[in-house]
């Protein structure tokens, strides 16, 4: 298959999170497993721009991107030349997939590929969440999802959601949907984290290979102190729906217990997070290191005796199936999609998003050492059977070919498909 992945931003701009992650690996995985992938995004990276070259083809773990420039509506991720180039080639595309909504990005392909007669596909990454959309610009992404979003998921040929509590979030919104896909995000063999990501073409290459920075690690080491103190890690974006305000709160009735936030600022919520930790009295047990990756990462999951997710909301859970795969045992709300996996696998436990529930969660783990090392081992089997992105991309294959298969099936063409 040919196959295009549109997407607003694209490695290496990880400040946006797992997505950005998440939506390269699907895409590596399907070339090697001989499929012709491409990816139209752009070069956006928060208020400045990625060093890549625009205009041109980067091959990026054999991934043929192409990085187009923002032009008006930058908010909205609006790019012209993005727009041309998708009128010219995406007719010679067996399936588009397009990822996130809300943006000018997916409308753009949406309505392109629909008009040529080109099947796609729509991967909403936890935007269409009825409880978000109150709490975060409410007038605006109700107008854009009438008038916009609507449109653009009843032309898809499938609606791909990453877990049961995304499919159940989606459902709230009572319109008619087309055939859902419910298919995981995968993870890497923690052994090969610090090789990802950086495997560009020859003068394509933005941010060279990454490497344990040893100054962060002399840095967590001397704040740890010779004395060993038990290690609760969060990692991820530091964003207000993240329910991090919560954890450091419960940290506060944990004597002795350290707390690392790792992880870049989101919208500067770290100044407000700060102000909690003074409010709390534990400046002298909560540490925030900055964004981390590769080795950085795995070394900080390893390091820590627990990982806290405790999000109001997380279509999948990428940090999650990082921490199972390190073998470090997790702890999450109900708000998080891999919640019902962590649950049933024994990886964790799954808890209220309260201070005292988040609290008590970390002191059952913290005092037993052998339920811990079980939900370790439960974790790392669970991601090397379930969410290897081989696996992964064989199942999104699959569904590709449905589509193709049912372009024409309309709006509830048939029950949704569960791949884990």
């Amino acid at each position: 298959m040919k196959i295009l992945h549109v997407t607003p931003a694209y490695l290496p701009a990880l400040r946006y999170g797992g997505p950005v992650r998440s939506v390269h690996s699907l895409a590596r995985s399907l070339v090697e497993l001989g499929h012709d992938v491409h990816a139209y995004t752009t070069n956006v990276d928060g208020s400045e721009r990625l060093q890549v070259p625009t205009g041109v083809r980067c091959d990026l773990d054999g991934v043929k991107v192409h990085y187009f420039p923002l032009s008006v509506f930058r908010r909205l991720f609006h790019s012209s030349e993005m727009v041309r180039f998708l009128e010219t080639h995406v007719g010679g595309f067996d399936m588009v997939h397009i990822h996130t909504l809300f943006l000018w990005t997916g409308y753009a392909a949406a309505r392109i590929g629909f008009r040529m007669g080109v099947p796609y596909m729509v991967s909403p990454r936890g935007m269409l969440v009825r409880e978000l959309i109150r709490k975060r610009g409410w007038l605006r992404k109700n107008l854009w999802l009438h008038m916009v979003e609507w449109r653009t998921l009843q032309q898809a040929g499938a609606l791909h959601l990453t877990s049961r509590r995304e499919y159940e979030d989606v459902l709230e919104f009572t319109k008619p949907l087309p055939q859902c896909f419910v298919i995981p995000n995968g993870v890497d063999s923690p052994d090969s984290w610090h090789l990802r990501d950086h495997r560009m073409g020859e003068g394509c290459d933005p941010a060279g290979e990454g490497a344990w920075d040893d100054l962060l690690g002399q840095r967590v080491l001397s704040w740890l102190g010779p004395e060993g103190y038990p290690v609760v890690l969060y990692l991820g974006r530091i964003n207000w729906k993240k329910g991090i305000d919560c954890l450091i709160q419960a940290v506060a009735h944990l004597p002795g217990v350290r707390l690392i936030l790792a992880g870049n600022d989101d919208g500067g919520y770290t100044r407000y997070l700060e102000q909690r930790v003074d409010k709390f009295g534990v400046r002298d047990r909560v540490l925030f290191t900055g964004s981390v990756d590769g080795r950085e990462k795995k070394r900080l999951l390893e390091s820590a005796q627990v990982l806290v997710l405790p999000s109001m909301s997380e279509n999948f859970g990428n940090v999650v199936a990082e921490a199972m795969a390190v073998g470090c045992p997790v702890i999450v709300t109900p708000g998080v999609g891999l919640a019902e996996t962590v649950e049933k696998s024994g990886a964790g436990l799954v808890t209220g998003g309260n201070d005292q529930a988040i609290a008590q969660a970390i002191r059952t783990i913290l005092s037993d050492p052998q339920l811990a090392r079980r939900m370790g081992e439960c974790g790392k089997k669970i991601a090397q059977e379930q969410l290897s992105w081989k696996k992964i991309a064989q199942e999104m294959a699959t569904s590709y070919q449905w589509v193709m298969d049912h372009h024409h099936g309309g709006l509830g063409a048939d029950t949704p498909r569960f791949f884990f």
